[in-house]
C-alpha cells in the first residue's frame, strides 16, 4: 500500500493505493480492482461515482481522478 497525492485533487487529501512493483519493472498504480470474494463492492454506480472513486484500497475499488 502507498499513499499518494492525486493531482487532480486540490482538497490536499492523500488516497491509499496499492501499486504493483514488480511487472514490467514496476511503478504502475493500479486504479481498478476486482476480486472475487464473498462480499463484493456493487459497481454500479453514477458517473458521479467512478470519478470520486470507491471502494476500499485492501479490497476492491476504482481509483477515480
Amino acid at each position: 500500500m502507498y499513499e499518494i497525492h492525486p493531482f487532480s485533487c486540490t482538497c490536499g487529501r492523500s488516497v491509499q493505493v496499492w501499486c504493483d512493483m514488480d511487472t514490467d519493472g514496476g511503478g504502475w498504480t493500479v486504479f481498478l480492482s476486482r476480486q472475487k470474494q464473498t462480499h463484493q463492492f456493487d459497481f454500479n454506480r453514477t458517473w458521479e461515482e467512478y470519478k470520486k472513486g470507491f471502494g476500499r484500497a485492501d479490497e476492491e475499488y476504482w481509483l477515480g481522478e
